[in-house]
């Protein structure tokens, strides 16, 4: 497993600069929070019942509003949210609140879910692996109308294509049911893609873990904060989404059909599991964290043995050679032809049978 540059600035969790955008103005302001750059607004419109289905992309609201047929299925999914002119028009046509649209143009909301007279509100994350290997998050919003869904999504990707796919299908079972049925539909694709960035996760832990056995002279604690930095980041989605699948599940939204509770409980099971998932890798960190600190104290006791060891060799060979280092006028042996050689003789078998004695106690 690669892990990402750690020279590079690590990315922080919380609030970005971006949502100092907000401050000061007046509740229901329409400003766009993400760092998406400005481009044309692109609304595809998607239609089906049991016997068809078609799609298209428009640039104006009023173009495709023109074309929606009420007796079908209607999904109209918007990418560009930098348009706060457009939101404004959506606020209109299918009166949804100003706070709603602050909601859906506020890339740093929390997952949430709450119901109106005219619509259910849904917001959450889609989150994911980028090319460069750095944990990304897509802000999405989903309104449900009696047949309509609008989708909205922070990013020029198509999120949904797997979704798109299956309606494509004669035999799919969402060509025969309301627009409840394709928000349930999006709702777990999203959830669903929660399991291929923990997977990714644990391969990461699970690496480190090997490296830590192979190599544990090695200092692993930038991985290990890495790899839990994006656990945090996962943290800020994952358990306000929890919540939001107990809320769908007990409260009766009039926008839902009984019949797809199941559909909801489903997604609910997948989300505990997902949060147990994360449970464990955290505990899974904190062992590495534990495993990393016991190495790196085993090698700093291995390198102090070693010293030590040296030091006692030498201590006796030192304490030698400083009498013989004394400028004294009468040291016998100076003036004994062999009391060089004798004494070092002597230092060479000290410094011997101290590295035996050692070796046979197990010092070393």
């Amino acid at each position: 497993m690669k892990f990402k540059d750690l020279s590079r600035p690590i990315r922080k969790i919380g609030t970005r600069l971006s949502i100092l955008k907000k401050v000061g103005q007046p509740p229901g302001t329409l400003v766009y929070t993400g760092k998406e750059p400005v481009k044309p607004t692109r609304l595809e419109l998607i239609q089906y019942d049991t016997g068809q289905i078609s799609s298209a992309v428009y640039q104006k609201l009023d173009m495709l509003m023109d074309h929606i047929n009420e007796k079908n299925v209607t999904w109209i999914h918007i990418n560009n949210l930098n348009n706060t002119t457009l939101f404004d028009e959506i606020g209109k046509i299918f009166r949804v609140h100003a706070l709603t649209l602050e909601d859906i143009l506020n890339t740093e909301h929390l997952p949430k879910v709450e119901e109106s007279d005219d619509h259910l509100f849904l917001t959450l994350k889609r989150l994911f692996y980028n090319g460069e290997g750095e944990l990304t998050e897509t802000h999405v919003s989903l309104i449900l109308h009696e047949n309509i869904l609008i989708s909205f999504a922070d990013s020029q990707d198509d999120i949904f294509k797997n979704v798109k796919s299956r309606l494509d299908s004669d035999k799919s079972r969402a060509r025969s049911k309301e627009s409840d049925y394709l928000f349930y539909l999006l709702v777990d694709s999203l959830v669903d893609n929660y399991y291929l960035v923990l997977d990714v996760i644990y391969n990461q832990l699970e690496t480190i873990e090997m490296d830590l056995m192979e190599f544990p002279n090695r200092n692993y604690t930038g991985n290990i904060h890495q790899v839990k930095t994006d656990l945090v980041f996962i943290r800020k989605s994952l358990l306000p989404l929890e919540k939001i699948m107990n809320t769908i599940i007990k409260d009766e939204f009039d926008f839902m059909a009984d019949e797809n509770e199941i559909f909801f409980k489903d997604v609910y099971d997948h989300v505990m599991q997902l949060v147990q998932t994360y449970d464990s890798y955290r505990d899974f960190i904190t062992s590495l964290i534990e495993l990393n600190s016991s190495n790196m104290n085993n090698n700093l006791n291995r390198t102090m043995k070693i010293l030590t060891i040296i030091a006692t060799i030498f201590i006796p060979l030192t304490f030698i050679a400083g009498i013989y280092g004394m400028n004294f006028k009468f040291l016998p042996e100076l003036s004994w032809r062999y009391g060089y050689f004798v004494v070092l003789g002597i230092m060479l078998i000290m410094g011997t049978g101290m590295i035996f004695y050692m070796k046979r106690k197990g010092f070393f």
